[in-house]
């Protein structure tokens, strides 16, 4: 029997990645079937097992297992099929949204009814879904042209996923948490399949303010995949100019008139200008805003004459920055930290080893220039800031103010002369941060064994900074970092001096990509993962004594990074932030 198994799964899985590359790809990463039929994820006990009795019976593992089809589950299929039919869903010319593959004989028995219609199946186990590819020949069924799977679970269905639904009794009963309890089998969907928003009659309608900025692709890809209506507004060319702001706004009071948003999102607060003019406008129409920070609110909103309207909420990365965001009139604040975007960074067959060690950043040198510039410092000067910046690398303060302001401040002491205006003054502040960015940053490269550290970013600068280490040029985000990651044996995080216990992005799309990550430590990593699952370091020598070591533990890499994955991608990833921001926006 067990051949058989596998014969299906290698067939069925070639027939998927016609349809679905990535799901085809994940699953063959993900699972080995065992001689019993059962479904092995890494190296964890089968979750899942097939077995004859006289067809393949689909059944959870576990201390008592539970079956989730009878042990005829082809007339069982037949049989849903045929009730969902007679109760009035034979017009089926738009399509069936079923939930839950099952063993696939339901879904075969709509086939021939459907008549070429679409067929989405919305299953929220994957391990469910290597059954579905073991059981059987699923051919009939990957090779129809409308029929897509859909893994995860739901948050929405897609406004463009037929709207009548089937739903396996099975998964209803097994899986409450991943469907919404108020679906009705065979039942038209009347108040969408997503639970923080079931108040409300439709899903909420986001505009969103396109800049070309960090987390821009990631936050309008997440929404679109959570099937949120969505209309932009595109900032990016007057913002850069400052031209044209009356026209701009016309555009956006006609967008908003037009498309009607339930809510108004952005990152950084861009978008947003310094005299409050948009804040007015939002305010007197009663619209609410979520405002996403993704960067120290400091140095975006310190020197601005606005303050927030009553309906705009902030968003922390970073949840020390709460208190400062109240502080600067932010009521509602919540803490919502970064993600992966499983599009982007996801597993692909694992090409060879490329490096050892590696470390993808900045050398902090763009920075540097552009600050001094800004706050009018003088470069000769650098050493003494400098010393300031180390100092600020060992404290809790988010900005490195305290340090040298004041008549008795380091600042008076060095002999360092401050800018006159405020904004210069804030300009020092950032150049200060940077600046212990880099050095901490210089401290863990240096201590790295050099024979096996690869840095890649801007390559010039490194070449002069750590000379002994091999170095490359930047990578594209989105097309060249994940296999890059998967390229090497261990990936070094090093965090950015503004965030003194918080996460930056590389903590998510390291693991998402499959690949082993090593960090700094920051405590906001104990609430969102288990020890096992992010290994840290404290200082330069720890940092280098555990490179080695993880170096060398080939096994131990692989079971650290299939942990952190898993977790992120059951809990981490922007699908699973959104609908938590929009949940708190619209509750105010």
């Amino acid at each position: 029997m067990t051949p058989r198994y596998r014969d299906f799964w290698c067939k069925n899985l070639a027939l998927l990645e016609k349809k679905d590359p990535l799901l085809a790809l994940d699953l063959a990463n993900s699972y080995t079937i065992d001689s019993d039929g059962s479904l092995l994820f890494g190296t964890k006990a089968p979750l899942v097992s097939l077995s004859f009795k006289p067809h393949p019976v689909l059944e959870l593992k576990g201390k008592t297992p539970v079956r989730l089809t009878s042990i005829y589950p082809q007339k069982e299929d037949e049989n849903l099929v045929k009730n969902f039919l007679a109760q009035g869903q034979s017009d089926l010319k738009d399509g069936i949204s079923a939930i839950g593959l099952g063993l696939g004989y339901h879904l075969e028995s709509l086939l021939e009814p459907l008549k070429g219609a679409p067929l989405w199946v919305f299953e929220a186990n994957k391990e469910l879904v290597g059954a579905f590819l073991a059981a059987k020949d699923q051919s009939a069924l990957l090779g129809y042209p409308s029929f897509k799977i859909h893994l995860g679970p739901i948050f929405t269905l897609p406004q463009d996923a037929p709207q009548r639904i089937l739903c396996r009794p099975a998964h209803l009963h097994h899986f409450p948490s991943s469907f919404p309890k108020d679906l009705e089998k065979g039942k038209k969907l009347e108040k969408g399949l997503s639970s923080p928003f079931r108040k409300q009659k439709a899903l909420p309608k986001v505009l969103f303010f396109k800049s070309g900025y960090y987390l821009d692709k990631e936050i309008r890809g997440a929404l679109k995949r959570l099937g949120t209506p969505l209309a932009l507004w595109d900032i990016a060319d007057w913002q850069d100019s400052k031209k044209n702001w009356d026209k701009s706004y016309r555009e956006l009071l006609s967008t908003i008139k037009d498309f009607k948003p339930d809510l108004i999102l952005t990152v950084n607060h861009l978008g947003f200008d310094e005299d409050g003019v948009l804040s007015d406008i939002l305010s007197r129409l009663g619209l609410p805003c979520a405002s996403w920070f993704v960067d120290s609110p400091w140095y975006i909103l310190k020197n601005t004459s606005q303050r927030p309207y009553h309906g705009l909420s902030a968003f922390s990365w970073d949840q020390d920055y709460l208190a400062p965001l109240k502080d600067l009139g932010f009521e509602r604040a919540y803490f919502l930290p970064l993600a992966a975007d499983e599009t982007f960074f996801h597993i692909k067959p694992k090409g060879a080893i490329k490096y050892a060690i590696t470390f993808v950043g900045d050398s902090m040198n763009a920075a540097t220039d552009k600050y001094l510039a800004l706050s009018g410092y003088l470069r000769k000067n650098l050493d003494k800031l400098d010393i300031l910046a180390g100092l600020f690398l060992k404290t809790k303060e988010l900005l490195p103010d305290p340090l040298y302001l004041g008549e008795n401040g380091l600042g008076a002491q060095l002999g360092i002369e401050l800018p006159s205006s405020p904004r210069e003054l804030l300009h020092l502040s950032a150049l200060i941060t940077w600046r212990a960015s880099r050095a901490w940053r210089l401290s863990i490269l240096k201590a790295l064994p050099a024979q096996y550290l690869t840095i890649a970013g801007d390559q010039i600068a490194w070449k002069k900074l750590v000379p002994e280490a091999r170095t490359l040029g930047n990578l594209d985000y989105y097309t060249e970092l994940s296999s890059f990651y998967r390229s090497s044996k261990v990936n070094i995080n090093i965090t950015s001096a503004q965030m003194k216990t918080g996460l930056n992005q590389r903590v998510f799309d390291v693991p998402a990509s499959g690949a082993f990550l090593l960090t700094d430590e920051r405590a906001q990593a104990f609430s969102l993962f288990a020890n096992d699952e992010l290994p840290y370091y404290r200082d330069p020598e720890e940092a280098r004594d555990l490179a080695l070591f993880y170096l060398s533990n080939d096994s131990l890499r692989q079971k650290i990074t299939e942990k952190a994955r898993e977790t992120i991608l059951k809990k981490h990833l922007y699908i699973h932030r959104l609908p938590k921001l929009l949940e708190l926006t619209l509750a105010g």
